[in-house]
């Protein structure tokens, strides 16, 4: 379960660096709860989650429950992205929805493991 829930991690990682440009952001996407550019950038929701949830966090010690809430965040935020009224995640072969279906049946598993 653990692994599984650490690759699914990888798309949406891709989907929020996309979303955040490096030249918008002068800690090249990390954030710095100390600078107060961080805490009052239009990015710091996303930078926060990269941050948390990037391929050097140690998310082989992170709990269960955190890397579903990582998944849970992610899923949502992919999501949001794609939301369009003729847009059905449900029957779409795209990579986001086809990963969004993933993410949901990770997420329903661990909820009833």
């Amino acid at each position: 379960m653990r692994d599984a829930l650490i690759s699914a991690l990888t798309y949406p990682r891709s989907v929020v660096r996309e979303s955040v440009l490096p030249e918008d952001c002068p800690h090249n996407r990390s954030f710095d709860c100390e600078d107060h550019r961080c805490l009052t950038c239009e990015f710091e929701v996303e930078c926060l989650w990269l941050c948390r949830n990037d391929e050097f966090a140690a998310l082989q010690l992170r709990p269960l429950t955190d890397l579903v809430d990582a998944l849970e965040f992610s899923l949502g935020y992919v999501q949001r992205r794609i939301d369009e009224p003729r847009h059905n995640i449900a029957k779409c072969g795209c990579a986001t929805c086809a990963w969004s279906r993933q993410a949901e049946v990770l997420i329903e598993a661990f909820r009833n493991a």
